[in-house]
């Protein structure tokens, strides 16, 4: 649970892209997803070949944030990609409230879920109530910031399904969706 709590918080630190695309605006926010992504997959490639001291701790550590059954970094690859698509495919208001349910709702949801799901969804076993109960608050709470009642209740409510979903990875999905809903 200390790997997940550590791994989730970072998640959430995520929510600082939208912080960044806020002051770098949409174009240099691109090219610095896709520097991350490019240095991410160099790091994953070269893991364990390098004999620097450093390197060796930075390893370590980003070892500590990964779960066991991802590949090196995928969190953190899917995690970009779902901010890029977001990013280039809509505006930069929604792109950060896109970013921002992905970072929060997200390690939210996983975090309550792992502490606390004992009651698994029918259709995926892999989350729970309890989670997708957190989720949904969580989002409803970011999303009264940004839009009237009945609207935030309507998108929290739609992306506690999306998020929801089996076999979708949700940090790509999850800002996608709130971008597409929130063109409607």
């Amino acid at each position: 649970m200390k790997t997940e709590l550590r791994r989730q918080f970072v998640h959430g630190l995520g929510s600082l892209g939208a912080v960044i695309l806020a002051f770098l605006g949409r174009d240099l926010m691109v090219a610095f997803i896709l520097l991350a992504v490019a240095c991410i997959t160099i790091m994953a490639s070269h893991r364990g070949r390098i004999e620097s001291s450093f390197w060796k701790l930075f390893e370590r550590f980003v070892k500590s944030h990964e779960r066991q059954n991802e590949g090196p970094f995928m969190g953190a690859i899917t995690f970009c990609i779902g901010a890029l698509l977001a990013v280039v495919l809509f505006s930069q208001q929604v792109a950060m409230l896109a970013i921002i349910i992905l970072a929060v709702g997200d390690s939210v949801s996983t975090l309550i879920g792992k502490l606390y799901g004992r009651h698994k969804l029918p259709y995926n076993k892999g989350k729970s109530w309890e989670g997708s109960t957190a989720f949904l608050i969580s989002t409803l709470i970011i999303f009264m910031f940004a839009l009237d009642p009945i609207k935030a209740v309507e998108m929290a409510l739609l992306m506690t399904v999306v998020e929801s979903l089996p076999k979708l990875n949700d940090n790509i999905t999850i800002p996608v969706a709130v971008g597409f809903a929130l063109m409607l």
